[in-house]
């Protein structure tokens, strides 16, 4: 049996597709000629010449060698689906991993009571679903909220956190996604903020905030995540600054040096009232991490982008 590269598949779906009479005898097309021998190679060695019944003959030997008819080619779905069309699970361009976030549910954090045959829930407790069901509570359920943590032990810790009343009420109907990395893709996460985004009524009803590392990348991740409206942060940034700063190993200034390339793409862009935030952080070469903010107990507060 012959076997195809995605390559050579969406180089014959293309001939047959538009009916090229000639098509460049590159590289490509010579491994396909030698599978194949369909087609007639000019003199020159330049192109593949085809005749009508070439397409047809085309079709039929790639539909019996490789099981795939490439008038129905699209690698643009997930190996379940190309399983349907293909041997070659792996030609799939959508990973496992691409539709999925890893979520922890209001009842979760509230400690609410859920359904939980076996005991297995409770305010540590993740779920990895798909991007089409949280889409599906966030537009059935009153759901007012989507926080992207940044660190998954963070993540996992989140509970722990000292919430301002403001912010505390908005978390019984918030859901916590982890912005992705490492064994857990961030391609799901942009997807589903991409379909937020995209759909006017959940854009209007669900507040996107990002709960980051307080430094130039961290500001950075919540200026690139789409629809992202506030900052989580220790309050003692916005309104005592200094004294944040006076906690002792709190801040690491040599971590700030690292991230000129952050400094450098915030200071290209409009913030908002992220501005001030920006400018202290530059000045005092701020770099306090998410653990930090919760081991040392700091009050955790929202900035909205824009009021």
């Amino acid at each position: 049996m012959a076997t195809f590269s995605k390559m050579q598949l969406n180089a014959i779906a293309n001939a047959v597709i538009k009916r090229l009479p000639r098509v460049p005898f590159n590289a490509t097309w010579k491994k396909i000629y030698r599978q194949l021998e369909i087609g007639q190679p000019d003199g020159a060695g330049k192109y593949l010449h085809f005749s009508l019944a070439d397409f047809d003959l085309l079709r039929e030997m790639v539909n019996i060698d490789a099981g795939v008819d490439v008038l129905n080619l699209d690698f643009n779905v997930d190996r379940i689906a190309i399983s349907n069309i293909t041997s070659k699970e792996k030609y799939a361009n959508i990973r496992p991993e691409a539709n999925y976030v890893l979520v922890k549910a209001p009842f979760m954090f509230a400690g609410e009571p859920c359904f939980d045959k076996f005991g297995l829930f409770d305010e540590q407790t993740a779920f990895r679903l798909h991007i089409d069901r949280v889409i599906e509570v966030c537009r059935n359920k009153p759901i007012s909220d989507l926080i992207i943590v940044e660190n998954l032990d963070i993540f996992d810790a989140v509970q722990q956190g000292e919430f301002s009343a403001e912010l505390g009420r908005r978390l019984g109907n918030a859901m916590f996604i982890y912005r992705g990395g490492g064994t857990h893709s961030a391609a799901g996460r942009k997807s589903l903020l991409r379909e937020i985004q995209n759909d006017t009524a959940l854009a209007t009803k669900i507040t996107i905030s990002a709960f980051v590392d307080l430094d130039p990348a961290g500001l950075q991740i919540a200026c690139l995540l789409d629809g992202c409206q506030q900052l989580i942060l220790p309050d003692l940034a916005v309104s005592q600054p200094d004294d944040l700063l006076n906690i002792p190993q709190i801040n690491d200034p040599d971590d700030y040096y690292k991230q000129s390339r952050q400094v450098s793409y915030l200071e290209a862009i409009a913030l908002g009232n992220w501005q001030t935030l920006f400018s202290w952080m530059r000045l005092s070469k701020v770099s306090i991490k998410q653990q930090h903010m919760l081991t040392r107990n700091l009050m955790l507060t929202g900035l909205l982008r824009h009021k």
